[in-house]
């Protein structure tokens, strides 16, 4: 029975030690995260000189955009950023990422994106729609609305979904401008972000009892704050090791199903947009790599292929994605539908680059004034 009784008292008292060490990490982690990014610096002076803020603003920035940030559930397109208010990131699940606009718009424009349009690296104000909103205001049509409906990892797929969202909804009306900017998220009929976790919620069968909690169990499990902690001590690990990239910087394309499923996506949309009347526009961003000026320093100190660009994880190391983004302009930039912009940045002699796949605010202006000047046409 002291056998039993002991083993009974062990339990107890690791289970009451496992929820005292849960409620002090809980406690701990936001003054740990305040005391780690006291002196961080995530970005080189070379991306912060483009940024155009202070290197606490330019810390912020990195804090708001890559650390604070977090994704919703939507339906049917599974994934959007999760409302938020910042000094430099606000989104509102209404109009998206924030844009200054008119009170009253007579004429509308839904931009729609991946995380480059999104603007991932720079402020609400530095982002393509919001250079659009500044270069439509400057041609004289100051009652005109814009809104960021960008999203991280989305791709055209993705994007006319929440496209069509918008339309059964009736928040885009008839006329309205509907701008696509497509191309680095580009792989084909991929998985989204969320796929493998709502697959894993749709296996289990209702109808048992412990079916129900296969999945939910693992889910409560994971967010407890020592589980939290205990992956991202592992993600550091993965990060050095570069098992999200392949050595090479290269993945695995089909370039008959990759630029098959974008044009048809094109078609989709275009089609949509004809019988609705809206003005659309699919357009083929630059990549990084292969358009506009990249990274040759970090610091003032020449860079070398698989040096980091930056002092943050999220930036890259320079010739990660070389490979796979130039293997994509290739295949996509004869696609029928789409508008090639990619000569956007090729005027502009500064780094146009804030990690490898994401532009600078100088970027963001160029290619917001180059659709500009595509759609000006169709204005009044």
């Amino acid at each position: 029975m002291k056998i039993i009784s002991d083993f009974i008292k062990i339990i107890f008292s690791t289970i009451i030690l496992f929820i005292i060490l849960n409620f002090l990490i809980t406690l701990i982690w936001p003054l740990y995260i305040k005391f780690k990014f006291k002196n961080y610096k995530p970005f080189s002076s070379e991306i912060i000189e483009q940024l155009r803020m202070s290197e606490s603003d330019a810390l912020q920035l990195y804090i708001e955009t890559w650390i604070d940030r977090t994704f919703s559930y939507s339906q049917f397109l599974e994934h959007v950023e999760s409302p938020v208010k910042g000094k430099f990131v606000n989104i509102t699940k209404e109009y998206g990422r924030k844009v200054n606009n008119p009170e009253k718009c007579t004429k509308r424009f839904f931009v729609y994106g991946g995380s480059t349009t999104w603007g991932y690296n720079v402020a609400d104000f530095q982002t393509i729609p919001s250079y659009l909103s500044k270069e439509l205001t400057i041609n004289g049509f100051k009652d005109y609305c814009v809104y960021n409906f960008g999203g991280g990892s989305y791709f055209s797929t993705q994007e006319n979904i929440r496209f069509q969202k918008h339309l059964l909804t009736e928040k885009i009306k008839e006329n309205d401008f509907i701008i696509f900017i497509d191309g680095h998220n580009e792989s084909g009929f991929r998985k989204t972000r969320a796929t493998d976790l709502l697959t894993e919620m749709f296996k289990s069968p209702n109808s048992k009892f412990w079916d129900m909690y296969k999945y939910t169990l693992p889910t409560f499990i994971k967010s407890l704050p020592v589980i939290q902690l205990s992956n991202r001590i592992l993600k550091k690990f993965d990060i050095d090791l570069d098992k999200n990239v392949s050595q090479s910087g290269s993945i695995k394309l089909t370039p008959n199903d990759l630029l098959s499923v974008y044009e048809k996506n094109i078609r989709i949309r275009s089609s949509i947009c004809k019988i609705e009347n809206l003005n659309c526009y699919s357009f083929l961003q630059p990549f990084g790599s292969v358009h506009g000026v990249y990274f040759t320093t970090r610091d003032g100190v020449k860079l070398k292929k698989g040096d980091p660009v930056a002092g943050a994880p999220e930036i890259g190391k320079l010739g990660q994605l070389d490979n796979e983004l130039s293997q994509k302009y290739q295949i996509l930039k004869d696609a029928k539908g789409a508008i090639d912009i990619s000569s956007s940045l090729d005027s502009l002699t500064e780094l146009a680059w804030c990690d490898l796949a994401h532009y600078c605010p100088n970027a963001n202006e160029m290619i917001a004034k180059r659709i500009y000047s595509e759609i000006q046409d169709n204005l009044n």
